[in-house]
């Protein structure tokens, strides 16, 4: 019963340690890539061929990125899933008394989970608007 246990919290960690916030503005990419360029353009006086030449490189990359996300996304959700398989087989080897228990415990490492996690967006914001 200690190995399941034992079993549960490692993929409750790896879990947590994969889990992390993105920035979400309510930007299109074709906007986030102008902005990027009016900041550039200011710092470094850039040419037309220039800017042309990275708005395409830009505009490429966050394609990329995009695709990244996704399967970044679908990462999170497949270890979602093992994660809670794991705490179900965890769970199913308790008694009623200790399932109460160990449901508590996942409910404060959610809880502890969702604090981190607005904490980082905040912490995100501020700097993002400290850079504007």
């Amino acid at each position: 019963m200690k190995k399941i246990a034992i079993i549960g919290i490692v993929c409750f960690v790896s879990t947590s340690l994969f889990a992390q916030d993105q920035i979400k503005e309510n930007q299109t990419p074709k906007e986030k890539v102008e902005r990027k360029l009016e900041r550039l353009n200011k710092k470094l006086d850039l040419s037309e061929e220039q800017l042309n030449s990275i708005r395409k490189i830009s505009l490429k990359r966050m394609e990329e990125h995009s695709k990244i996300q996704v399967d970044h996304k679908a990462i999170h959700e497949k270890l979602d899933a093992h994660q809670k398989e794991s705490q179900q087989m965890v769970r199913s080897e308790l008694s009623s008394d200790q399932q109460i228990r160990f449901d508590e415990m996942i409910a404060q490492r959610e809880a502890k989970k969702k604090a981190k996690k607005a904490e980082i967006r905040k912490v995100r914001t501020q700097l993002r608007d400290q850079k504007k």
